[in-house]
């Protein structure tokens, strides 16, 4: 047996470290579950026998007996303590795994759990169940955050932000104005995020000059989550701290509001290019008609991924001048610049995009993804262009042609020709 480190990340920022035990024979990872030898003797043989399956190689085992376990309800209470070390179960099979089963069973057991899952806040462990316990747990929970142990008071904040139950609200803030720990008041941030009540926005401004930095950052993408107005301005002043510059440009796209239209084009210049990608996106959510030409600029961007952010904000909100810049791109010298443009103007319907497409690219690869893209679209405008690939000198571009039509003339139920 060895021990490794993974990382639960429930809240926003620090996350939770919780250890892991390897165990050879199986190699498999299990997260504190209890050993064999501690199964009860004196329980049904079912039960026993799920308890048993939840030590199981196989994932799908582990799954299927926290589920059965679940459906026991009251029977399983036995399991309690072994559904909770399943916890750290991430081994995904599909869309679920372990741990998911378990909190699922978890709460169909119900009330004799919540006592157990609060002494496991603990060793970090039990946050998501708890969450998922509603009305069984907020009582509690909100004692809980009153607790000595400052891991109970963390794992109980991060438990309520799952929750995300407006009476978390009063005694979240209150947690965040007097708890001694600042990664309990990162977790109380981070709830009050989740829960999005407005009584919390004037107590998150002010946790914006909180003297630990994880406390700053978690309040600034609680704001954004909220989405009040009232936090623009003090955003806005973040823009000019390099520290916190980053979370407040996401946080001024999340509210949206046109007054930090003209901070965040200043933004786009930034020399670093998280920045300059998180303003595009922002300055998208924002829709504001006057960031258009500054984000037709950023398709020049020598970072990629910069101007595919940038034609996505342009055509998302409509703004003036997107098919002309999108239009002049065909003719770009850049492979991916032709590609994206191409795409982008024919998914809209526009007639020069069907026009301009044929014979614009030189590159074979770019031709046999702009024919590819147009069969995704499905328009009959795009029946010429791709006749005319039909006869293109590379095989591949005649064949994705080919297809397009083909799926042109399933759409309409007639010969495109």
């Amino acid at each position: 047996m060895f021990l490794i480190v993974v990382i639960e990340s429930i809240g926003y920022g620090q996350p939770t470290v919780i250890p892991y035990k390897i165990e050879k024979e199986h190699n498999y990872i299990q997260s504190h579950i209890p050993a064999k030898e501690n199964i009860p003797t004196d329980i049904s043989s079912d039960v026993r026998q799920e308890i048993e399956r939840l030590y199981s190689s196989d994932p799908k085992e582990r799954i299927k007996a926290a589920y059965s376990l679940g459906e026991m309800r009251k029977k399983a209470i036995p399991a309690i303590p072994f559904l909770i070390g399943m916890a750290g179960d991430l081994s995904f099979v599909g869309t679920t795994c372990p741990q998911l089963e378990a909190t699922e069973a978890l709460r169909k057991i119900g009330e004799p759990a919540i006592k157990p899952l609060i002494a496991a806040l603990k060793d970090g462990r039990g946050m998501y169940a708890l969450g998922k316990m509603g009305d069984l747990a907020i009582k509690p929970l909100l004692a809980a955050l009153k607790d000595e142990n400052q891991r109970i008071r963390l794992g109980a904040a991060e438990a309520l932000g799952v929750m995300g139950d407006p009476r978390a609200t009063e005694p979240l803030i209150a947690i965040l104005k007097e708890d001694e720990d600042w990664n309990v008041r990162r977790s109380a941030v981070f709830a009050l995020g989740e829960i999005k009540d407005s009584r919390a926005v004037e107590p998150l401004i002010a946790g914006l000059k909180n003297e630990h930095q994880f406390v700053q950052w978690s309040a600034i993408d609680a704001l954004g989550k909220i989405g009040d107005r009232l936090a623009v301005e003090p955003l806005l002043t973040l823009l000019k701290d390099e520290r916190n510059r980053m979370f407040a440009v996401k946080a001024l796209g999340e509210i949206g509001d046109p007054r930090a239209t003209e901070p965040l084009i200043a933004c786009l210049k930034n020399e670093a290019v998280q920045i300059r990608l998180g303003a595009v996106k922002a300055l998208g959510e924002i829709g504001d008609p006057r960031a258009a030409e500054p984000l037709i600029a950023v398709l020049k961007d020598e970072h990629p991924k910069a101007w595919e952010e940038a034609a996505d904000a342009l055509i998302k909100r409509g703004m003036d001048k997107r098919y002309e810049s999108l239009i002049a791109d065909l003719k770009s010298k850049r492979q991916a610049v032709r590609m994206k443009a191409a795409e982008e103007l024919a998914k809209r319907g526009i007639p020069e995009a069907f026009s301009l497409i044929e014979g614009v690219f030189e590159d074979p690869a770019v031709r046999a993804e702009a024919a590819k893209s147009l069969g995704k679209i499905g328009d009959m405008r795009a029946v010429k262009p791709l006749t005319d690939a039909l006869k293109d000198k590379e095989l591949y571009v005649r064949k994705n042609a080919a297809s397009a039509l083909e799926k042109i003339t399933r759409k309409y139920g007639t010969s495109p020709n």
